[in-house]
């Protein structure tokens, strides 16, 4: 059994590439519109979502996010792995398929494409899978 050991450099670039992730989603979110702006028609949307993790590294819990016409319409989930990076969830694509159809639900699995980065190892893939459902309240439809 080999034993490595992580040199200082390698644990600060990635915590750099951390921050980075971090920032871009930040800056993602701050110049997304209001729902109400982009999707006039739309009352409330509501995501339930559940994570698997096909290789058992980890167990993580599920969340129900609403969105309301003052909410931004930002639509990416990060992963819920601690050591994921360039990964997560986006559901914009879906989000806009589904609306722009007048439908009122939508379910589906995504997988995290990013890539874990374990401080004693080399990176592999994430491979998390997000399980969601989506549902639309029109506004005037009931």
């Amino acid at each position: 059994m080999a034993i490595r050991f992580t040199s200082r450099e390698r644990a600060s670039k990635q915590a750099d590439s951390f921050k980075r992730q971090h920032e871009l989603w930040r800056q993602a979110y701050a110049h997304a519109e209001a729902l109400g702006v982009v999707h006039p028609n739309v009352e409330e949307l509501l995501f339930d979502l559940t994570f698997v993790d096909p290789v058992n590294l980890g167990t993580y819990s599920p969340r129900r996010y609403s969105f309301y016409p003052s909410a931004k319409a930002f639509f990416g989930i990060a992963c819920p792995r601690t050591l994921c990076l360039q990964g997560g969830f986006h559901l914009e694509e879906i989000v806009t398929r589904l609306l722009g159809a007048g439908k009122k639900r939508a379910s589906g699995q995504l997988d995290c494409a990013g890539h874990l980065e374990p401080v004693d190892s080399e990176p592999r893939p994430c491979g998390l899978h997000m399980i969601y459902r989506i549902e639309v309240r029109y506004a005037g439809k009931t």
